[in-house]
């Protein structure tokens, strides 16, 4: 049984306020931690791009306010992000255990973020 929820089923299924106040330590605990790599990854002379994430079952919602929380943080921020989550609709095929990678679903994510890395890469140059 493969259930997969994409990000505009999950935009119309859930109501963000209510995850946001429902998930605000760890949101906060987890933006906290990006802004942590992002401050080392600066110390270290590198260029940090954050990119979200899912699962085979796409955007239950602990995981669609955290991609949410991470988008809207890497704009106020102004760190490079990449929506992956949002891009990629998942297939079956594309998972091993449901949370890795097959060679498909690895070679799908790679396309689908090519084009915004290429971007980020021509902006810093």
């Amino acid at each position: 049984n493969f259930n997969y929820i994409n990000y505009e089923t999950a935009l119309n299924n859930y109501n963000i306020a209510d995850l946001k106040k429902k998930y605000k330590k760890k949101i906060t605990n987890y933006l906290s931690r990006v802004d942590i790599l992002y401050e080392n990854a600066k110390k270290l002379n590198s260029h940090p791009i954050f990119i979200t994430n899912i699962d085979s079952r796409g955007f239950l919602e602990n995981i669609f306010i955290y991609n949410y929380s991470l988008i809207s943080h890497c704009k106020i921020k102004k760190y490079d992000c990449i929506n992956l989550a949002r891009k990629l609709e998942g297939k079956i095929n594309y998972w091993l255990d449901g949370n890795h990678t097959t060679k498909d679903g690895s070679e799908v994510i790679a396309n689908l973020i090519t084009e915004d890395l290429l971007k980020f890469i021509k902006k810093k140059n």
